[in-house]
């Protein structure tokens, strides 16, 4: 592999260091944004019954017996990704 090098001229090292914070910045905020994003990902019962690998009569279980929460929006039933993800972290499923 061919190895890359790259020369600096002519930029102070605050210009620099401005140039390497933009970039970090612009990484970081993606990140983030991918992390709200993730955190408002709402689930079908078939979908959270897939992420969570087990059947949809056991979803309705946890939603019944309040382990986990479920949403209603019409005659569609939504899971939040987000709190799935609690419930695993705290039962360590």
């Amino acid at each position: 592999m061919e190895e890359r090098k790259i020369i600096i001229n002519e930029i102070t090292v605050d210009e620099l260091t401005e140039k390497i914070a933009d970039k970090l910045f612009s990484k970081i905020k993606a990140v983030l944004e991918s992390n709200i994003e993730q955190e408002n990902k709402l689930l079908s019962r078939k979908e959270a019954a897939a992420y969570l690998q087990i059947s949809q009569g056991t979803l309705w279980n946890w939603s019944k017996s309040g382990r986990l929460k479920s949403y209603g929006l019409g005659s569609r039933v939504y899971y939040k990704q987000k709190e799935i993800d609690e419930v695993l972290e705290r039962n360590k499923l």
